[in-house]
């Protein structure tokens, strides 16, 4: 990604300065943006408050865009809870969404944790 919606950017310096004057709160798309936009220009005060944010509202309709941003973003901790959560997904035979946008090596690895009890960290 080599830039960003002037909305991102104009959320992000709010978010930076005074954080109550954010109205309306960010979408999820944006937030996912935002994240990128943190990791990118390495403010990493806001990134890890919006990627433990993130960790609350992981389920079955986003775990794999969530997945996708925290590798984008090289974050660890959201990465490997939603690595965790699409294990238990399988597990219960809970259909994920948006399986087909989540990097090949990622969906891989967690595969390979159902079948051959690996550690599950990316």
């Amino acid at each position: 990604m080599t830039d960003f919606d002037v909305k991102i950017v104009q959320m992000a310096v709010i978010l930076c300065y005074d954080q109550t004057k954010l109205s309306p709160a960010p979408r999820f798309e944006e937030k996912l943006q935002l994240l990128r936009f943190f990791d990118r220009y390495p403010i990493q005060k806001y990134k890890a408050e919006l990627e433990e944010h993130l960790m609350k509202f992981i389920d079955e309709t986003n775990a794999c865009l969530l997945a996708q941003a925290a590798i984008e973003s090289h974050c660890s901790k959201l990465k490997n809870k939603c690595a965790k959560y699409m294990k238990i997904c399988a597990q219960n035979n809970v259909p994920i969404l948006y399986l087909e946008k989540l990097d090949v090596k990622f969906r891989l690895k967690v595969l390979k944790t159902l079948f051959m009890h690996e550690t599950l960290t990316y």
